[in-house]
């Protein structure tokens, strides 16, 4: 006879705990938690939400809400080594509780994410299948009524700006799943001016579907958004941008970069804005935007040594992140004299007080060397593992 599907529930989390416990040769901490009796009682209603107030948050937690609607249970695993934390939880799934959420998931041979951007000095990287395109197409059954409220002023806007084509279906539809973002600390040694606050860099990496096609049309958007913010910019007396053009090999960048003044031009302590030199790159079928042109040169000759040749990390994962925190602690370091202003202001400490703080908070990341996230999804289960490197000998 069938066994109903709590003692089902039951059966297989004690298993999994007996498996997990024999491997245990560390401080290890197991939990049970039966969500569909905290669904039914409408404890943590929060988490059983079947809408999302934002575009972004449907975007990275819109997966995990169709699985907490219908999962009976979920186990998670908390280990301490002297090397990691980490934290493994996992429930039930099946894929007919992925509607309307088939976007998050794709089907079996298309939902890993790719590999993570591998750049100098990186600071982050995350990798997802995400199809935007369906997501943003069925924003009317994903998000509350604010949420399609905001998503469909930015509609709008994004029309005007692509010069009448549909975003959803037009734009976001003429790219694959693959989603990759990555940060990098910056290197200002050769850089003049160099600003005051150093900001990481940032890069989002997608595939054409066609790139004949979409190239011309993300060309001419960007650089009509770059002569939109040099309009508004100047009203505000606010640096101009400069576009150019150029290639690298078969790749082709279109760079937009802060024209100082005079007086900027050996400045080091200028604005925030020269953070920035936002660059549109296409390498094959990638395309690339780019807070800074350093990081899409980086990001295209990483892409030409992985075509030539070289063999990246597959993954697996549906979602799949990585921070290091010893690249944080270098930006942190780099800021830390506005770190110290910044406090004083907020808090009203005095400069050694505030000095006192800010120096804790980074030997505190000194103890750490980086996290990390994986969301694996399969047909009958999903794990999400979070870790957290612990760096004992070099806090010391």
């Amino acid at each position: 006879d069938k066994k109903p599907d709590s003692l089902q529930s039951n059966e297989r989390y004690l298993a999994a705990r007996s498996q997990w416990d024999a491997g245990a040769s560390h401080p290890t901490l197991t939990a049970y938690v039966d969500t569909a009796a905290l669904h039914s009682a409408g404890i943590a209603a929060g988490l059983f939400k079947e809408k999302s107030d934002n575009f972004f948050g449907e975007v990275i937690f819109g997966g995990l809400l169709a699985n907490l609607q219908h999962t009976p249970f979920a186990a998670a695993k908390l280990e301490l080594t002297s090397q990691s934390l980490g934290l493994n939880i996992t429930t039930p799934h099946q894929r007919q509780w992925e509607s309307p959420r088939e976007y998050y998931f794709g089907s079996p041979e298309l939902a890993a994410a790719p590999s993570l951007l591998e750049v100098p000095n990186r600071l982050f990287a995350l990798s997802a299948h995400r199809d935007l395109s369906q997501m943003w197409l069925r924003a009317g059954d994903l998000l509350t009524d604010r949420g399609n409220d905001e998503l469909a002023k930015a509609d709008t806007q994004l029309t005007t700006f692509f010069a009448g084509r549909d975003f959803g279906e037009d734009i976001l539809g003429a790219l694959t799943s693959d989603v990759q973002i990555v940060g990098s600390a910056q290197d200002f040694s050769s850089l003049k001016p160099v600003p005051a606050i150093k900001l990481p860099a940032f890069a989002f990496q997608f595939t054409m579907k066609n790139p004949a096609e979409t190239q011309p049309d993300l060309r001419r958007v960007f650089q009509s958004f770059i002569g939109f913010l040099n309009i508004t910019g100047a009203t505000n007396g606010q640096p101009q941008f400069d576009l150019g053009m150029e290639s690298q090999g078969s790749a082709q960048f279109v760079t937009a970069s802060y024209v100082p003044d005079r007086s900027l031009r050996e400045d080091i302590a200028a604005p925030i804005n020269f953070n920035f030199s936002p660059t549109l790159a296409f390498s094959g079928e990638r395309v690339i935007l780019a807070s800074t042109a350093a990081l899409a040169r980086e990001l295209v000759a990483a892409n030409t040594a992985s075509a030539a040749g070289s063999d990246p990390k597959a993954v697996s994962a549906n979602t799949t992140a990585n921070v290091d925190v010893k690249t944080l602690k270098s930006i942190l370091s780099a800021n830390e004299s506005q770190l110290i202003a910044n406090n004083m202001l907020e808090k009203g400490h005095s400069r050694e007080e505030a000095a006192g703080e800010i120096g804790v908070l980074l030997e505190l990341l000194s103890y750490f060397k980086d996290a990390n996230l994986n969301l694996e999804v399969g047909n009958d289960q999903l794990q999400l593992r979070v870790g957290l490197g612990v760096d004992l000998e070099e806090g010391k």
